[in-house]
């Protein structure tokens, strides 16, 4: 816009001016509350952290999401507004075509020499080019000069590589005497867990001995019962034969007593027979039964002989039953034993599950500690020092001047380079001990990431980190997350949104939030995270983060439904997430109907998909 003037602004409607800047608009933009703003103008209006619309003040601007409406058809009025160009004079251009004009038309517009790949350094107007390209030494030496720079590439590579290598083998010998001395160091420790896990093992074994006993006794207990109730099933059989043996005891007794009387009648009869010749042959006939009835009664007493034996047997089983009882009073102790001790087997199962996950937290923290130790030792100390007299008046102005000590540092689009990020972390986060830092924007390099790592360790102050739109490496990414995975004790939001991280990089941010105990919002939207690390990152929430609170995940392509279920029991098993923004991912709606299910015993959760 600066390139070029309208040829008549004082014409142009106020309908087709933004209410901002003044201008005619530059990339309209509707938002819902139906007013239009250039997308520029909006865009520095939420960096100042205004979320209301300055024409209704209504509150719609909290994230990009509700800026991207396009306005086709105003753009298409504005586009055949007529401007002059400020370089070349040339009027009645059309503002949609001035780009192209600008770039390829214009006799004024800047271009390099053709030699400027061999060290040429002139630039100047496209109307001179032609004559310095006549004059230039450069082109006319081109082969020569060309030869002449590849040998002195080759010469550079060569010393580059030596100095490497020895920068190297200097970091080896350091890190191999450092991991020497933490080997010494953790030696002791390393013992006495072994030792410990040695009689756990043990102790395990010994319980796992004692189980198998009490399942053979509960076996045998279990048999014993069978055969218990076996003989009891005998004893009532043998009960009931006795009782009714009993009875016929009973009716043969009276049978006796009736015998008994029968007979006292014979031998009166008997007495009288004898007094009686004339009756001989009766007595004979009585006689004669009377000995059948004395033949019966000898065959009653042998039968009660052996009643009385069935009660003597009778009795011997009582006494094995109480026996059999005394038996299973004993089982039932031991089995009460065997549950009590297979309580305590759990407790100890569950202290040996608690002993070995601190193990693996122990182990993860010094991989961590290592990797991070050997990161900062790569680090070239030559790469913290300030060029030669390099200075950035305009930034050091800013810093100095324009923010206040513990406040928000907006450095929005300033293309910093690895210089200016040591004046921002001397002036603005050592100096101002600023508490929110904006870098969007800047396409931040590894180096610049490395050296506001190593800040971070030490920095007690800044609490909000923007690092979007950087399109930061996955070697850069690692590097940050080693630094906040346990050193940071402060930084509360992370937002890292715009910069095309993928999987690999979300594991590696996962990774840092296991062990991590203050970032509370983190900015994940606009990136390529795939399923299987939306996967990876749902377990850690589950498992080992206990302080995150917000996630904002919208605009993953990637996202689909595969990652639904690990989404929802995220959202389920993680007490402390209270905010998730997934909206504009590649998700069905009965995939979006799961995760709102997900929510519903959730109060005051905020999701927006």
């Amino acid at each position: 816009m600066d390139q070029f003037e309208y040829m008549d602004e004082t014409s142009i409607d106020d309908d087709f001016k933004c209410d901002i800047c003044k201008k005619p608009f530059i990339n309209p933009v509707l938002l819902p509350c139906q007013e239009t703003f250039c997308k520029k103008c909006i865009e520095e209006n939420i960096n100042a952290h205004t979320n209301n619309c300055s024409q209704c003040n209504q509150d719609t601007l909290k994230s990009m999401a509700n800026i991207n409406v396009r306005n086709p058809i105003l753009e298409k009025v504005l586009g055949k507004l007529l401007v002059k160009c400020r370089r070349c004079s040339q009027n009645n251009i059309q503002r949609k075509d001035f780009l192209k004009h600008i770039e390829e038309i214009c006799p004024k517009r800047i271009v390099k020499c053709s030699a400027n790949d061999i060290k040429c350094w002139w630039q100047g107007t496209y109307d001179q080019f032609n004559q310095h390209l006549d004059q230039c030494s450069y082109e006319k030496l081109r082969i020569l000069l060309t030869d002449l720079f590849k040998k002195e590439k080759n010469f550079e590579e060569l010393q580059s590589q030596v100095i490497q290598q020895q920068a190297y083998i200097n970091r080896i010998e350091n890190l191999n005497q450092t991991l020497t001395d933490d080997i010494t160091t953790s030696k002791p420790t390393i013992e006495t867990l072994t030792n410990e896990n040695q009689i756990l093992k043990t102790n395990i074994k010994t319980f796992t001995q004692q189980i198998d006993d009490f399942k053979k006794l509960e076996i045998n207990h279990n048999e014993l019962i069978e055969e218990s109730k076996k003989r009891l099933e005998q004893i009532e059989n043998l009960k009931a034969r006795f009782q009714q043996e009993i009875d016929e005891l009973k009716t043969e007794n009276i049978r006796l007593k009736q015998i008994e009387i029968d007979s006292q009648q014979l031998k009166d009869d008997l007495t009288e027979l004898h007094s009686l010749r004339n009756v001989n042959q009766l007595y004979q006939v009585r006689k004669e039964y009377l000995q059948n009835l004395q033949v019966q009664y000898n065959q009653l007493l042998v039968e009660h002989d052996e009643l009385r034996n069935v009660s003597n047997m009778f009795q011997e089983l009582q006494k094995q039953n109480n026996l059999f009882q005394k038996q299973i009073d004993d089982l039932q102790i031991i089995e009460k034993s065997y549950h009590e001790l297979r309580k305590k087997f759990y407790q100890n199962e569950a202290q040996i599950k608690q002993l070995t996950i601190e193990l693996e937290q122990l182990t993860i923290e010094l991989k961590r500690f290592e990797k991070t130790d050997q990161c900062s030792q790569e680090i070239d100390e030559k790469s913290f020092e300030f060029e030669d007299n390099y200075e950035n008046i305009h930034l050091q102005r800013f810093l100095s001047t324009k923010c206040q000590i513990d406040s928000l540092i907006n450095l929005n689009g300033e293309k910093l380079n690895d210089n200016d990020i040591d004046i921002v972390i001397q002036t603005g986060l050592i100096t101002k001990a600023c508490h929110s830092l904006v870098l969007s924007s800047n396409n931040l390099s590894l180096n610049s990431i490395r050296k506001l790592s190593l800040h971070l360790n030490y920095n007690k102050t800044l609490r909000k980190l923007i690092l979007t739109n950087n399109q930061l490496s996955e070697a850069a990414i690692q590097t940050l997350a080693d630094c906040l995975a346990f050193d940071n004790r402060t930084l509360e939001v992370l937002n890292l949104s715009s910069n095309q991280l993928n999987g690999e990089c979300l594991v590696s941010l996962s990774n840092m939030l296991k062990s991590n105990q203050t970032i509370r919002s983190i900015g994940l939207h606009e990136n390529k995270l795939t399923n299987q690390s939306i996967e990876y990152f749902s377990k850690v929430m589950q498992k080992f983060n206990k302080t995150l609170e917000d996630i904002s995940l919208y605009s993953n392509e990637f996202i689909t439904d595969a990652s639904v279920q690990s989404i929802c029991d995220m959202i389920k098993n993680n007490q402390t997430l209270k905010i998730l923004w997934i909206w504009d991912c590649q998700l069905s709606e009965q995939g979006k109907q799961q995760i709102r299910e997900a929510i519903e015993d959730k109060l005051s959760f905020d999701l927006q998909i």
